[in-house]
């Protein structure tokens, strides 16, 4: 490997190999495969009451977490039996009292992008389609915009971009295949 990084010619202004340069990509290139290797393995995504469990019950809780049959309260009644098999019961439910009150403010801030977006969509719509402003200033206008409203401003992108026609070459006078075999039957 390291002959391979060797044999690609680093060059200063002068066209003179610099060895700082090549000793700088082989760090890089160490710290790249480094940082791969522990991303890899880290964990993530597991709650902090599982670090002292054994891998059975460990496996035993994720199965619950993941099982698509059950109601999301006989989930929780089941994943409350197994915290209080386990003696994590205390530990479990502050998770689940954290995890609902987060899902209470993401429902929140939902409510409010809704309530927002009729009146940032007209603000968004006049500013597009002004054709007394130069785009200099729609450009000014809209970073305005982005910079008030950044979620909302996003999902109008988003609108627009899925609002716009299909098949845009069609517009500009190009024909596409079903409009020359009409043409020229």
């Amino acid at each position: 490997m390291w002959n391979n990084i060797n044999n690609i010619m680093w060059t200063t202004r002068d066209g003179i190999q610099s060895a700082k340069t090549r000793d700088r990509m082989r760090a890089l290139v160490v710290l790249l495969v480094l940082s791969a290797a522990i991303l890899c393995r880290a964990v993530t995504g597991l709650p902090a009451f599982l670090r002292g469990v054994s891998d059975e019950s460990r496996m035993e809780y994720t199965d619950l977490v993941q099982r698509w049959d059950l109601s999301a309260t006989e989930k929780l009644q089941k994943i409350l039996e197994w915290a209080d098999k386990n003696g994590k019961k205390e530990a479990v439910t502050k998770y689940v009292e954290k995890k609902k009150t987060e899902r209470i403010e993401q429902r929140k801030q939902f409510d409010g992008m809704l309530e927002n977006l009729p009146t940032i969509g007209k603000k968004y719509e006049s500013i597009w389609f002004d054709k007394n402003k130069t785009k200099a200033q729609k450009a000014a206008e809209m970073d305005k915009l982005r910079s008030e409203h950044k979620k909302e401003y996003t999902l109008l992108s988003i609108m627009m971009k899925m609002a716009e026609p299909r098949n845009r070459r069609s517009r500009r006078g190009r024909k596409g295949k079903k409009e020359k075999a009409k043409a020229q039957a």
